[in-house]
């Protein structure tokens, strides 16, 4: 999976813990978006810090019911039948420079970053909004 894939489309990442309280309760507010909006072009792609953790991170998405849309996991990726460390370089998390969970980071069809929310940026009602004004709604 690369950002790549999802070229011509508004993409929403983002940047949680199955240990995160804040971004476990902002879920069903994820899943409403999603709903609201995928059809007209907005995907959605977790990226998880639960590298140590691959059970709980399985458990949340399966529990919390974001398994509609893509994830991954921070620094590992799923190479040959496992998961393996990634370069530092190849660090998600850096790239977009994320300190603080939750963290959403919107991207729009040409890949270009029109909105931060949480960890420095905007607030859900910011998202919202900007959504809102993408979409038409």
């Amino acid at each position: 999976l690369k950002l790549a894939d999802f070229k011509g489309k508004y993409l929403l990442i983002d940047f949680w813990a199955s240990w995160c309280v804040p971004c476990r309760k902002g879920n069903p507010h994820l899943i409403s978006l999603y709903h609201k909006y995928h059809s007209k072009g907005l995907e959605i792609l977790g990226v998880s810090d639960d590298d140590r953790a691959h059970d709980k991170w399985k458990n949340a998405v399966e529990k919390d019911g974001i398994g509609i849309w893509h994830h991954v996991l921070r620094g590992l990726e799923y190479k040959e039948g496992t998961y393996q460390r990634i370069n530092k370089d190849k660090d998600i998390s850096d790239a977009y420079n994320i300190h603080s969970l939750p963290t959403k980071i919107l991207v729009d069809p040409n890949g270009v970053i029109v909105g931060r929310y949480g960890g420095g940026g905007g607030t859900d009602d910011d998202m919202d909004k900007d959504l809102a004004e993408i979409f038409n709604q």
